[in-house]
């Protein structure tokens, strides 16, 4: 049975990568446009509740918008109706690392392979799960792996991580360097993240600052308990935000508050406005609803 895990530093985490600077814009739009097709997708689902390539970009645009579970909904549907589609296994598999579940979500990525999913599709988060299995070894094999088939930045972040997990920051910081070079912004919260693996936790809350506008104190007790998670945990909380439940973190109730007001740009899309993870807008939180409903109360059995 998976540990019920600590929601604060996932929201954290999420707050912290929409408010990464000159990206809360971008965010807002996105997270619009994703609420829009996800209605559209249930909308049509509701019609042809047995159209696997529905069913599967409805899973997709529900991990893209961070309900895994409704996103297991529509994989698993898809699996059944059509048990040797390679894409369904592969958006399962993607989803069990989502829900920090790396023993199934293995199985899937290699049922995945099987059914003839390309090695580089599956890489990046075959290593997560690998990852948060606690294999490093493994999940840096696959992040290479990714990159030499012309992966993107996601497999060369999370190689980084995991190569700071696994007790090398250096090395982390040398492969994450040609990102932040390019100007790529999210690797800004990665780099941060590989200083307090290292130990430099002073250096750490002081590049979150700055990425958040003054709210990494947010995160710090969860930063400071780092040395006593085990390799798993680290790559669940780092990447997932996934916080392991036996740590108890000092005043966490009132750090809701400092990850509620991460964003205080004048004129800047703030979370709470454009529908972060403390407040989605009734769109998207209607279409979750409605999705779950489609996916268990309306679907016939096939």
């Amino acid at each position: 049975m998976i540990p019920k895990a600590m929601p604060l530093f996932a929201v954290w985490l999420a707050a912290a990568l929409i408010s990464v600077p000159a990206t809360a814009s971008a965010q807002a739009s996105e997270a619009n446009r994703l609420s829009d097709v996800m209605v559209r997708q249930v909308a049509a689902l509701a019609r042809s509740p047995r159209d696997v390539s529905l069913l599967i970009a409805s899973g997709r645009t529900a991990l893209q918008i961070g309900d895994a579970s409704a996103a297991a909904g529509f994989f698993g549907r898809a699996r059944d109706l059509a048990p040797g589609n390679a894409a369904a296994h592969l958006g399962m598999a993607s989803t069990l690392v989502a829900l920090n579940q790396p023993a199934p979500a293995i199985s899937e990525f290699a049922h995945a392979r099987q059914l003839g999913s390309s090695p580089s599709a599956l890489a990046a988060d075959l290593g997560l799960a690998y990852d948060v299995a606690g294999d490093q070894p493994k999940a840096q094999a696959a992040y290479r792996s990714g990159l030499k088939g012309g992966g993107g930045a996601e497999a060369r972040r999370r190689l980084a991580l995991s190569l700071a997990i696994g007790g090398d920051p250096s090395a982390g910081a040398a492969v994450l360097e040609p990102l932040l070079a390019a100007g790529d912004r999210p690797s800004l919260l990665t780099r941060a993240f590989i200083l307090a693996l290292s130990g430099d936790i002073a250096d750490s809350m002081a590049a979150l600052d700055r990425i958040t506008r003054g709210s990494g104190s947010a995160a710090e007790p969860f930063l400071r308990a780092l040395p006593a998670l085990s390799a798993a945990e680290k790559a669940a909380m780092l990447n997932l935000g996934i916080f392991p439940t036996r740590i108890p973190i000092p005043d966490a109730d009132w750090r809701l508050g400092e990850i509620a007001s991460l964003d205080s740009t004048p004129g800047a899309a703030r979370p709470m406005e454009y529908g972060g993870p403390l407040n989605p807008p009734p769109s998207t939180a209607d279409q979750l609803r409605n999705a779950k409903l489609a996916l268990y109360g309306v679907f016939p059995e096939p």
